[in-house]
């Protein structure tokens, strides 16, 4: 086992990878375990490398990783690759609250998680695990009392939450109409979506039941409105986020033969979904999203056994497979939807597959994270900061502090391609956690520094 996470620890730091592993939170409902996978054939697991809550789902960002324990542990837990998947923090979300996903401010100085029990968004210091605030979403609540919150997604500098609103008192069925609130991360106030109508208005979604992972569709947002499990009323729905408008559906869940789950989009004519039929047997089905046909099956299932699928850097989708006795990873070529290699065992059955880097249907973030190092860190009184530019063009370094504030801008203007290291000498700053920030043609890269006074 040490050999394969010395090895998958080595891809996460070598220049050359494309996509560092594949991470997997899996659980038998009772027992919850986090296992690692390489990314290139044949795909070698390392099972259980971490121990996690029975109910949970992962998140990567900043080359950590966010498992969010949800109801029963209600936490998040940071497992670090670099120390063997090791959990470096452990933080509350307030008891019972059932914390539901996370995002991050686009400088990384924030975590937002949207709780369930406490209908409101709540804002940590993803360092310390400290509350930094919190936004409420109640307003949306219908009759039972909660607005049920899901998924969440940032854009920029905005989170756009997914407001189901189901009632509780009656099977959790969709109650009228289903959102995606929208709070402004440089402020942490809700964003009004339609300034005409009176009070602070949401997207109103054509479809209910927003229940799956949010994603990005190019410059679009991809939502999977379930509606009414057994009725054909939801499908996939596109919402632009700049003008804070849904497109309405791009495919009906009558074209894909049965409930939408999970969604994976590829590019403007090739897109997954996770589909349950009339017998709640899912099935992994192709289709067109700019006409919402061409529908086809890439991958029968016997029962309810699939629950999530992702896409790696290299194309490569790779779908949770939860059927008994042949529990594990399966991966297909997002072009073509052909079935690659063999299944994957993974220890327990997968639930959530977490990339660091995750498909977007625009073009794949950059290695650039895995290649930006700062030493020494902690330090003081300076810090060097190494990377290297995968192309010429414009590109910034800029320091921030906890709050979001820039304290300093070590690079600004044009650079060649290549290897670069810049020293940071603060001066009058105090002792704390700094976040620096490079943007360059094609990448982006965050590292956390620690000044000691």
């Amino acid at each position: 086992m040490r050999t394969l996470l010395a090895l998958t620890l080595l891809a996460v730091s070598s220049a050359a990878a494309a996509q560092p592993y594949v991470g997997v939170v899996c659980t038998d409902y009772v027992t919850g375990k986090f296992s690692v996978c390489e990314s290139d054939a044949p795909w070698t697991a390392t099972p259980d490398v971490a121990t996690i809550h029975a109910d949970a789902v992962a998140r990567e960002h900043g080359g950590l990783v966010y498992v969010v324990n949800r109801l029963g542990a209600d936490n998040i837990q940071v497992l670090d690759p670099a120390q063997d998947f090791a959990t470096v923090h452990e933080f509350s979300t307030g008891t019972a609250s059932n914390p539901q996903s996370i995002a991050f401010s686009a400088d990384g100085s924030r975590a937002y998680v949207p709780r369930q029990n406490a209908d409101d968004v709540l804002i940590m210091d993803p360092e310390t695990g400290a509350t930094l605030g919190a936004v409420d979403l109640s307003a949306w609540a219908d009759d039972d009392g909660s607005c049920e919150l899901g998924d969440c997604l940032a854009v920029g500098d905005r989170l756009f939450v997914a407001v189901l609103r189901l009632d509780r008192d009656f099977f959790w069925l969709p109650v009228g109409d289903s959102y995606l609130a929208v709070i402004d991360m440089t402020t942490d106030t809700l964003v009004d979506c339609d300034p005409v109508a009176p009070g602070v208005q949401a997207i109103p979604l054509t479809a209910a039941d927003p229940s799956w992972e949010l994603g990005r569709a190019g410059e679009l947002i991809h939502v999977s409105c379930v509606g009414t499990y057994g009725l054909l009323d939801g499908g996939v729905e596109l919402v632009d986020p700049a003008a804070l408008t849904s497109l309405g559906l791009c495919v009906t869940e009558s074209a894909l033969g049965g409930d939408v789950g999970d969604v994976v989009w590829v590019s403007a004519t090739r897109a997954y979904a996770i589909v349950s039929d009339a017998s709640f047997a899912t099935h992994v089905k192709a289709f067109d999203p700019s006409t919402g046909g061409d529908v086809w099956t890439v991958q029968p299932g016997g029962g309810y056994v699939y629950s999530d699928m992702e896409l790696d850097a290299n194309g490569e989708l790779f779908l949770a497979d939860r059927t008994l006795g042949a529990e594990g990873l399966r991966v297909y070529d997002a072009d073509t939807g052909e079935a690659l290699g063999h299944l994957i065992p993974v220890g327990l059955a997968p639930f959530d597959v977490v990339m660091p880097a995750v498909g977007t249907g625009v073009e794949p973030p950059s290695a650039l994270a895995a290649r930006m190092t700062a030493w020494p860190n902690p330090f003081n009184p300076s810090v060097t900061l190494e990377f290297a530019l995968p192309a010429a063009g414009r590109a910034s370094l800029r320091v921030y502090d906890a709050a979001g504030r820039e304290v300093a801008s070590l690079l600004d203007g044009a650079q060649p391609a290549g290897p670069r290291r810049v020293t940071w000498r603060p001066a009058g700053l105090a002792g704390g956690v700094y976040l620096a920030r490079l943007e360059a043609p094609g990448a982006a890269a965050t590292a956390r520094l620690v000044l000691l006074k």
